[in-house]
């Protein structure tokens, strides 16, 4: 079961050069199924089980500035604070259900995401128009596994 809430709101100024948008939510999950990888006759088993509760709240924001008629700055930020609330599994595989797996980070749950952007239009006259643009995106390194075992590094990405 999930109950998931969300408030946000869109603003805009009246010359409609400056954009900003945000939001908070707040999401509670109860019996969590995830996938759980235990070892077997044959081979790796792989079991979808109810591991756990967990709570996961955060803020989002975005916004856009047109600095001239062909210029657009673009900025977002996200912030999320993920925590299990109570836990089902031996998700660490100590061979005990406890506070070492509710101390666990859940998987594929970033602190923390921003980025900025540029959009820059060429008018081309009759042939159209040249839209150059450029991004840069970070976000926090992530438990790739319900273990922690894996984890993914905090990517900068530039595109």
């Amino acid at each position: 079961e999930v109950d998931a809430f969300e408030v946000g709101f869109k603003s805009g100024s009246e010359d409609g050069r400056v954009q900003l948008n945000g939001a908070a939510f707040y999401t509670k999950i109860s019996d969590m199924q995830r996938e759980v990888n235990t070892a077997g006759p044959s081979g790796v088993v792989q079991n979808i089980l109810n591991t756990a509760d967990a709570t996961i709240k955060g803020v989002e924001l975005d916004g856009r500035w047109a600095a001239t008629s062909d210029l657009l700055f673009t900025f977002n930020v996200g912030m999320i604070d993920a925590s299990y609330d109570d836990v089902f599994f031996d998700l660490d595989a100590d061979g005990v259900v406890g506070d070492s797996d509710l101390a666990l980070d859940l998987p594929r749950v970033p602190q923390a995401t921003w980025g900025v952007g540029l959009i820059k239009d060429i008018d081309l006259g009759n042939s159209g128009a040249l839209v150059g643009q450029v991004n840069y995106q970070y976000r926090d390194r992530i438990a790739y596994t319900d273990s922690n075992f894996g984890w993914i590094r905090s990517a900068n990405m530039l595109n």
